[in-house]
């Protein structure tokens, strides 16, 4: 049944974008859910030559855009002046992690369980708990968790690059990040620029 609305959720972006310009027809999708089966061979040929295939991949960028609309700003995720849909629903810190647990699994139904869609929602999944446990420091247990779980339900990840660098990206946002973005505030860098580079750096 879950499969079942993935496909028609598919089906109704594919539906949405189809007055658009054919190039534009055809990636939207891929930059959504992942979907590139509307792709053109020359379309291919260029993102091929210009290194931009990553970007017809879901990753944790798909998936941060979700959970920035359900909590708002990262800083202020845990905060009672939080922005985003979650307060404006009158959801607690602990049942905005439970609905961003339901839109992480939902995200790996519709775009389909992917390694970097896997990865992206193991490693957004450690923020959850953060947030419903309330303590930053549960976030590397938290991430370790992820990971063993991770490979146990799919060994080969153990031997992929990219679930690899994934997890030292998060490591490092959830170890170094913080102290490098104090750095720079104490340096008198705006605390929003502080964060950006600081999370840039160190991921």
């Amino acid at each position: 049944r879950a499969q079942r609305l993935a496909g028609e959720l598919r089906d109704g972006l594919r539906g949405a974008v189809a007055p658009l310009h054919p190039d534009a027809r055809a990636l939207l999708p891929g930059l959504v859910v992942g979907d590139t089966s509307g792709l053109t061979p020359e379309l291919e040929r260029v993102f091929q030559a210009t290194d931009l295939t990553h970007l017809l991949a879901v990753s944790g960028g798909n998936f941060a855009v979700l959970l920035a609309l359900l909590l708002g700003p990262p800083g202020r995720a845990a905060l009672a002046e939080r922005g985003g849909l979650a307060p404006r629903l009158g959801l607690s810190l602990r049942g905005t992690a439970v609905a961003g647990g339901v839109l992480c699994a939902g995200f790996v139904v519709v775009c389909g369980a992917e390694p970097s869609v896997v990865r992206a929602a193991g490693c957004g999944t450690v923020a959850l708990v953060a947030l419903a446990t309330g303590r930053r420091r549960s976030m590397v247990p938290a991430l370790a968790a992820v990971v063993l779980v991770l490979v146990l339900w799919e060994p080969w990840l153990a031997r992929s690059y990219g679930f690899v660098l994934s997890v030292l990206a998060t490591g490092a946002l959830l170890t170094v990040a913080p102290s490098w973005s104090a750095a720079l505030r104490r340096r008198g860098l705006s605390p929003r620029l502080a964060e950006g580079l600081a999370a840039a750096a160190a991921a």
